[in-house]
């Protein structure tokens, strides 16, 4: 945001938050999930998807964060072990083992896929992986079971749709996008009785989520700003 509007008060809380991360998402030199500041109990685990290498990259560039750490950080990214063709969900440190989800969660691997394309780390083998599933039913549904890859769940998600869209074009894939992008586009709200147009809206429950939303808005808007849609 500081680059887009050079308004310093948004650099400011971006090095306030960066170093709240430091002091609390850090425990013997090793990221974690998060820290209980009143019981003092330090979790042991890492999400994988939480790791947005870009962000650490801004981290180091303000000196908040060491390059050692943050290469020790990226290395480990690069070589995340894949079952099934899926990454694992999180890293046991004490262990020094991965975890691996039964039924996966698509946008927490789509998540591990954009930070790692943007960060320049190769994932064609997980583009190959959603390209197949997409191909298969012409759909993507939300969760699918790791081993056979069959869907668990009977729902697309715009969360899904909206960052495949996002990772596609990371990828420099225009075509895949926009088919995406058509997918994504077929589940908003146009006239109706809602009065919510322009939204994601399950009109035959009247519920949303704001999540949808949100990642919806970064898709449109991102596919919009190199014109590939008017």
């Amino acid at each position: 945001m500081f680059e887009r509007t050079n308004h310093r008060k948004f650099l400011k809380q971006a090095i306030k938050n960066s170093e709240a991360i430091i002091k609390y998402n850090f425990s013997d030199g090793r990221l974690i999930d998060f820290y209980d500041v009143a019981q003092g109990y330090t979790y042991d685990k890492l999400t994988m998807s939480y790791v947005n290498l870009i962000a650490l990259e801004y981290m180091v560039e303000h000196n908040i964060l060491s390059k050692e750490k943050f290469q020790e950080i990226k290395q480990q990214m690069e070589q995340l072990p894949l079952d099934h063709d899926f990454y694992p969900m999180t890293y046991v440190w004490d262990e020094k083992r991965y975890e691996y989800e039964d039924e996966i969660n698509l946008i927490d691997q789509l998540y591990i896929a954009l930070h790692l394309e943007r960060a320049s780390v190769p994932t064609d083998h997980f583009m190959t992986l959603i390209k197949s599933i997409y191909e298969k039913e012409a759909k993507v549904y939300g969760r699918y079971d790791r081993v056979t890859k069959e869907n668990t769940v009977s729902y697309e998600s715009v969360a899904v749709y909206a960052l495949i869209v996002l990772y596609a074009l990371e990828k420099g894939d225009i075509e895949f996008a926009t088919t995406i992008w058509d997918k994504l586009d077929y589940f908003q709200v146009g006239e109706s009785s809602l009065n919510a147009y322009g939204g994601y809206i399950d009109e035959t429950s009247y519920t949303t989520h704001s999540f949808d939303n949100l990642l919806a808005l970064l898709a449109e808007g991102k596919i919009k700003s190199e014109q590939i849609i008017q």
